[in-house]
């Protein structure tokens, strides 16, 4: 069979791979696409496998929500460098595995190879595919995901494309508000969601911190026992969500926020390129 223009394309497209590549297979297999599909796939596994080992500091974070609001996920795609993370064949990859993932709804990293994406190829097949084209390790940094049976989730992917946040709510009017306290967690970084949620080691540990620098001060008891207490309060309100004040109007705590649009924070999920996720 020859090998003609639109052949070379169809591989192309199927594969990712270069047209001289590509021309190269289909000559091999004699114009069988399918074929040079599974011998480019090949192919590329044993170079992905030659690079497993390189680090992969760079990448991308990218999520979605599904349009009834009760699926959500977040993933970090690593890359190399930010060359490639930046490329339009790593955001098509990007594009195709969040296609998939909405589809499926995963829940778990685990599940994420097998994955099947729009083209019936797994996701792991075609990241190790992108391995041998892009030239560079591309490996799952992280991936995380919610299902809930009411309430709405909300996301906020930061510009950076290095951080997400992922938000259940309940209430009949937060939705107004969704996004943005999915924003202030972004930024503001919260570590629980109510003071009453911090734990009791943090806390001791904090409190004999402040209890050192008051006793340093040399106040009267009742002073200091007012600068203690003002201390512990600053410490609960600065670590919780609905303690921190919000970042859009400062004065306002993200609590007051909430209880003035009929809402709820039943959990979140903050991700961070590198980081160990927060997950409440």
């Amino acid at each position: 069979m020859a090998v003609t223009k639109e052949l070379v394309q169809e591989l192309r497209a199927r594969t990712n791979a270069g047209i001289l590549k590509c021309k190269k297979v289909l000559v091999e297999t004699e114009g069988d696409i399918e074929a040079a599909v599974k011998k480019l796939r090949a192919a590329g596994i044993a170079q992905a496998d030659k690079k497993i080992t390189r680090v992969t500091e760079e990448g991308r974070v990218f999520c979605s929500v599904s349009e009834d609001g009760l699926y959500g996920f977040i993933c970090v795609l690593n890359c190399e460098t930010d060359f490639v993370a930046d490329g339009d064949k790593f955001r098509q990859f990007s594009e195709a595995v969040s296609a998939a993932v909405m589809t499926h709804q995963i829940l778990s990293a685990d599940e994420l190879d097998q994955l099947k994406l729009d083209d019936g190829s797994t996701f792991d097949e075609t990241r190790k595919l992108m391995i041998s084209t892009l030239g560079e390790n591309i490996q799952v940094g992280r991936f995380v995901a919610r299902k809930v049976d009411s309430g709405y989730l909300s996301i906020y992917a930061h510009h950076d494309k290095k951080r997400a946040v992922l938000v259940h709510f309940s209430g009949t009017e937060g939705q107004a508000v969704a996004r943005d306290v999915a924003m202030h967690i972004c930024v503001s970084k919260p570590s629980v969601i109510s003071p009453a949620d911090l734990k009791d080691a943090d806390m001791q540990n904090q409190l004999d911190i402040f209890q050192s620098q008051v006793d340093k001060m040399n106040k009267p008891e009742q002073i200091a026992q007012k600068i203690m207490s003002g201390k512990i309060d600053k410490y609960k309100n600065d670590n919780s969500l609905l303690g921190q004040a919000f970042v859009k109007n400062p004065d306002v705590s993200v609590g007051q926020l909430l209880r003035d649009n009929n809402a709820q924070v039943d959990g979140f999920m903050y991700v961070v390129m590198g980081e160990e996720p927060i997950i409440r």
